[in-house]
């Protein structure tokens, strides 16, 4: 029979057991079960701090508008929905304020990521009783605020808005 053919036969031949791709296999699954849980994590923790900095920028944003077009907005916070959304003074009516939600992309709700929820909210209560909210002036001032949130693993984080001076501070877990 000729050596280099095909179909030889020996202790010698290429390939691999049954056992051999059995034990890989097992080896495989056993590293898969052990790194997903981590992937797992990191992504709920970015989830996390993408909405964290979604919200803070938001929230500077309001602050921002409310300087830029000289009118008094508002970042307005619906806890029991998990959702927020800038508002701006539309007019007036009976020496009472009247917000209106911004048109187009900047100004529709938005919803906090599974897994993550406003915890509590040290704001102002919204009169129509649809959350809290935090008023920005042309000034530069703000309300003073509080807002926590927390993730599933129970991280928490806060927004905290110092008032008068309209500065924002964000305190990540």
């Amino acid at each position: 029979m000729d050596p280099m053919s095909p179909n030889r036969a020996g202790p010698d031949t290429a390939g691999f057991t049954l056992l051999e791709l059995i034990v890989v296999t097992i080896i495989l699954a056993i590293i898969t079960a052990a790194v997903i849980p981590v992937f797992a994590g990191s992504l709920s923790w970015a989830r996390a701090d993408r909405a964290l900095r979604d919200v803070a920028g938001t929230v500077r944003y309001a602050g921002e508008l409310a300087v830029i077009e000289e009118t008094t907005y508002r970042f307005c916070m619906d806890a029991d929905a998990g959702t927020y959304w800038i508002a701006r003074q539309a007019r007036v009516e009976d020496g009472e304020p009247v917000f209106e939600g911004l048109g187009g992309e900047e100004g529709e709700e938005r919803s906090l990521p599974e897994g993550v929820a406003f915890k509590r909210l040290d704001a102002r209560r919204d009169p129509d009783g649809r959350g809290r909210y935090i008023t920005f002036r042309p000034t530069g001032a703000c309300d003073h605020a509080i807002i926590r949130m927390v993730d599933n693993d129970g991280d928490e984080a806060r927004i905290e808005l110092k008032g008068n001076v309209g500065r924002i501070e964000v305190k990540e877990p």
